[in-house]
């Protein structure tokens, strides 16, 4: 008996193959499909044609946004928050940390809103210290004017001056631009 010798063909080990992205694929194209039959159908409830053929705004669409409009334009208020008790508070205009302490009452931010402050903020102040004080109430311009005037003057108020010279501000640590 003739003895053979088996060899075992042995191949190179390959790294695993990647997993499959059809999966993915599929996903995103099930996603897209969602989206476009969704936006279709937002865009005929909110627009008809005409006799003519050509597209327009629904009526109710349009009294909607000219009554929202009319409302910003009159309704608005220009407002401070304010520190409500004396601690440290985030700054978004301190050139060189991240907070700063503030006094009880001294300004934190100023800023617009035509929502009124239930609707602007909710229950969620950027940090709980903080009292909304209305300040003048008017269209949305006048009060935007009224807004970038306050934050321009910031650096001349008593109590920013009071503060260190190192301590001083530019702007309310609430804004971090003038506007």
């Amino acid at each position: 008996m003739v003895l053979e010798k088996i060899y075992i063909e042995q191949k190179p080990l390959q790294p695993p193959k990647p997993p499959s992205k059809d999966w993915f694929r599929i996903i995103l194209l099930v996603f897209a499909v969602f989206a476009l039959i969704f936006a279709a159908l937002y865009f005929s409830e909110v627009v008809e044609k005409d006799e003519h053929g050509n597209y327009r705004l629904k009526s109710e669409r349009k009294e909607k946004f000219e009554a929202d409009s009319l409302k910003m334009t009159e309704e608005c208020q220009q407002y401070a928050l304010v520190a409500k008790v004396s601690g440290i508070y985030p700054c978004f205009s301190c050139p060189d940390r991240d907070s700063i302490f503030l006094n009880e009452g001294e300004i934190w931010k100023y800023g617009v809103t035509c929502n009124g402050e239930k609707r602007r903020y909710g229950n969620k102040m950027p940090t709980q210290d903080l009292v909304y004080l209305p300040q003048y109430t008017g269209s949305l311009l006048e009060c935007s004017i009224m807004e970038t005037r306050k934050i321009i003057e910031y650096p001349l108020l008593p109590e920013n001056l009071n503060r260190k010279p190192a301590d001083r501000l530019a702007r309310p640590a609430g804004n971090p631009y003038d506007k």
